[in-house]
């Protein structure tokens, strides 16, 4: 192991935990679930044994490599199996190395295909193992390798495994794991490794004319609704305007016309709810984040309806209410409007960074468009910033694994001071430890929540501030995620105590005492 390197006394008691037996461990971000994972791999290659670490993207990848490589500066074959490598180089890598660390989609190709055999391998490490669940790859694999081998062991790794014990069983079942070993932030022997982290939640109050902007769409999206609804093929119901709502009026109406249902109000039913589909994702805009941002996505309906793309955004452009909705909006920007939260946002960087000049800041935000916007914003207050994507697509623009992983460089030797990042900053990256997080918006997921916070509180104190529109979405998903979180926590301990064969009043329980503490 490398010769500056002390393990924690928690890292020493999990890798105790987890040594002998196929174990899903949740640990926060930020407190060396990979460094745990490289102690159980040195007594492995120790041995002479092959260690497989699967991560889900390329630059967790070669994060993982380097970390393998520091804390253990002996092993010389360690190698790294990704698409990119061309599959007669795979197989030789598999044949002449004791770690790979590999992509999992390429990994079960090539055991479909019978250019690896799972069973040459003493310990499967899985990475973001919350991601064990459904047709994802790692389910594929873990399968395969359990089956396959007589004596598998398997390692998940996780800082969140979800809120729903459905799906905490679901990944351990998955895994093949027979035992869960995990820690919160306030634990005993993990306490004093970390700092305090300040949650707050800012509220600010949607003003009059952005308002009237969301009272227009509102009004068209009943309209939609309404009309659907009265065609007979969709349920009327106290929630028939929200996003869940409408997705599965989606999938029941795709489901009548695969089955070869013809009517023509199907179609204009199909029609409606695609419309109000997007009519709904033009009123969390507004509510949620600016109108600037609205006003790029009107425009890319526009576009879509004149390139003859759908027929719902071509139907849409022609409705009033959303016709007055786009031309207030135009007209408030045009007079200097903006949500009251980039206001804020402003006022609570540029504190930071009066406060503190060296100071490193994340802010994360769900849309794309949101965030190139923040960055010109907080680049124009003498901010400097950049904007942290996920990969492009044909539909939308973004950035390489390559480009990712070279903008986490810039922002670790402090070539700029904010990190504008979509739910990408969130898994797994190394990205460095931050002085302010904030939650541009609330997020309804535990997974992201408890991700999103560990970026900041791990070598000094941190804060997190996440905004608030009152009286909107807003305040629904900001205590959703609350109880998703307190769930999730519940869950572990019950979970742990059905493997242990115990009764969870047994297990003596963690501390816990606020959102910070995973």
């Amino acid at each position: 192991m490398k010769d500056d390197f002390t393990p924690r006394t928690y890292q020493r008691t999990l890798m105790k935990e987890v040594r002998d037996r196929s174990s899903l461990l949740v640990l926060p971000t930020g407190l060396g679930k990979t460094i745990i994972a490289a102690m159980l791999i040195d007594e492995v290659v120790e041995k002479d044994q092959t260690v497989l670490f699967v991560a889900p993207t390329k630059p967790l990848l070669e994060q993982h490599v380097d970390t393998i490589r520091d804390f253990i500066p002996r092993l010389e074959n360690v190698t790294r199996v990704s698409g990119s490598v061309s599959p007669e180089h795979r197989i030789t890598r598999y044949q002449d190395n004791n770690v790979i660390v590999a992509t999992p989609q390429t990994v079960r190709n090539d055991v479909e295909e019978r250019r690896f055999d799972p069973s040459t391998v003493s310990l499967l490490i899985v990475d973001e193992a919350h991601r064990a669940t459904g047709d994802y790859a790692y389910t594929a694999l873990t399968r395969a390798y359990n089956e396959r081998r007589d004596d598998p062991q398997v390692l998940g790794l996780t800082a969140s495994p979800g809120s729903e014990k459905a799906k905490i069983r679901e990944i351990i079942e998955n895994l093949g794991a027979d035992y869960l070993a995990y820690r919160t932030r306030d634990d005993d022997d993990v306490k004093e490794f970390t700092h305090e982290t300040t949650i707050d939640f800012q509220e600010v109050e949607l003003q009059p004319g952005p308002k009237d902007v969301r009272t227009f769409l509102k009004s068209c999206l009943e309209d939609k609704v309404d009309e659907a609804t009265n065609l007979g093929y969709v349920k009327d119901n106290k929630s028939k305007y929200s996003r869940k709502t409408l997705l599965s009026y989606m999938q029941s109406l795709q489901k009548k016309l695969d089955n070869d249902e013809k009517h023509p109000r199907l179609f204009q039913s199909l029609s409606l709810v695609a419309q109000a589909l997007k009519v709904q994702h033009a009123v969390t805009l507004i509510e949620s984040q600016g109108l600037q941002p609205l006003l790029e996505y009107i425009e890319s309906l526009e576009e879509e309806a004149e390139s003859g793309e759908t027929k719902a955004a071509q139907k849409l452009m022609e409705d009033g209410y959303f016709q007055a909705a786009s031309r207030l909006a135009k007209n408030l920007v045009d007079n200097g409007f903006e949500h009251p939260k980039m206001d804020r946002l402003r006022d609570i960087v540029n504190d930071q960074v009066d406060a503190s000049p060296d100071s490193k800041i994340i802010v994360f935000t769900q849309f794309r468009d949101s965030a190139h916007w923040i960055t010109d914003v907080l680049n124009d207050e003498g901010v400097p910033s950049k904007t942290f994507l996920g990969q492009a697509s044909k539909k939308r623009s973004g950035l390489s694994q390559g480009e990712q992983s070279a903008l986490l460089d810039e922002f670790r030797s402090e070539d700029f001071t904010c990190l504008v990042s979509t739910s990408v900053g969130e898994e797994g990256l190394d990205i460095p430890d931050v002085d302010l997080v904030v939650f541009y918006e609330p997020v309804a997921s535990a997974i992201r929540s408890v991700q999103r916070r560990g970026r900041t509180g791990r070598h000094s104190e941190g804060e997190v501030i996440t905004l608030i529109t009152k009286d909107t979405r807003d305040e629904g998903i900001r205590w959703a995620a609350h109880h998703r979180e307190k769930s999730m926590r519940q869950a572990l301990k019950d979970i742990q105590a059905e493997l242990l064969g115990e009764d969870a009043h047994d297990v003596e329980p963690s501390p816990q005492k606020n959102l910070g503490e995973f």
